[in-house]
């Protein structure tokens, strides 16, 4: 008798290994798939495997198994662009919101805050977070914390913090005032954060004022300050589409010819030493800044 349940045990461990390699081999070839973004053979994989381990769940293995390609379904449909067929779909899997594994509610969550749909993620974080059930579970704290900070502060709900934190039974009192006192720093940093910023943009709008009523440039300064006002971002840009030898090629061609001009156009006025010198010292400047990006690129 004890023989024959011997190998009924190592039978059924047989059994339970082999089921756990078919999960195990399922989930990485949706994760291959979700990997080299061929998304729609990911989702027909994904679907397949819940519809077919949905009536086992009740086993731990199982369980665990439908939690990780019921994730990497959401992400399938999150890259598909049919994200509002998430909500559906876990809703459908764990008949509602409030008992599905934290790991998924928090992927629901993140999804639709990144989409700014906040009322969407009010919905779900109300729905798991006051589930008793899911009180004692250690995500439960995460969960709240990226509610407050991925839907309560992008909208500027700090009013609304404290009382959500009190409306979490898994929350004790302790844990609230922790969480509490970040939102408060947090909240008094951007404050002076914000100061600081409107005094910096009045000391520069009154720098910028000041410069452009003394120097009083001539005209063609005017053009070349004009020129060389977004010099970083353009020089930025077109590295991107040309070769450097090229780029210095047609550095020394635009020196050249404003030398020549000069030389040519302003030698009758016999005041060329004075305008050759302040074109020069203008142009050191305007080349320097030009030109700098591509030698801190390539370091």
């Amino acid at each position: 008798m004890a023989m024959f349940e011997l190998r009924g045990c190592i039978k059924r461990e047989h059994m339970e290994s082999k089921r756990n390699k078919v999960y195990n081999e399922t989930i990485n070839r949706a994760n291959d798939c979700l990997l080299y973004r061929r998304f729609d053979e990911c989702l027909t994989i994904c679907l397949e495997s819940v519809k077919a381990w949905r009536n086992f769940t009740e086993n731990e293995n199982v369980a665990r198994a439908m939690e990780t390609i019921v994730a990497v379904t959401v992400q399938a449909y999150a890259e598909l662009g049919r994200w509002q067929e998430v909500l559906p779909f876990v809703t459908q899997v764990y008949n509602g919101i409030e008992d599905c594994p934290p790991l998924i509610a928090q992927l629901c969550l993140l999804l639709h805050a990144r989409l700014k749909d906040y009322v969407t993620c009010t919905v779900i974080a109300g729905i798991w977070l006051k589930n008793p059930a899911n009180g004692h579970r250690p995500e439960y704290r995460s969960l709240a914390e990226q509610y407050v900070y991925r839907v309560l502060l992008p909208s500027s709900k700090w009013e609304d913090i404290e009382p959500f934190l009190n409306s979490c039974p898994g929350f004790s009192s302790s844990l609230q005032q922790s969480v509490i006192h970040k939102i408060k720093l947090l909240k008094q940093t951007e404050e002076i954060l914000a100061v600081d910023e409107i005094q910096v943009l009045e000391t520069d709008d009154t720098t910028v004022r000041e410069s452009a009523l003394s120097k009083k440039p001539s005209a063609w300064l005017n053009n070349i300050a004009k020129l060389s006002f977004d010099y970083k971002h353009f020089a930025k840009t077109v590295a991107k589409y040309f070769p450097s030898s090229l780029l210095y090629v047609i550095r020394n061609l635009c020196i050249a010819t404003v030398l020549l001009y000069f030389w040519i156009g302003r030698w009758h006025s016999g005041k060329l030493l004075p305008v050759f010198l302040r074109l020069w010292m203008m142009l050191i400047r305007f080349v320097k800044g030009m030109f700098a990006p591509f030698h801190e690129m390539n370091k």
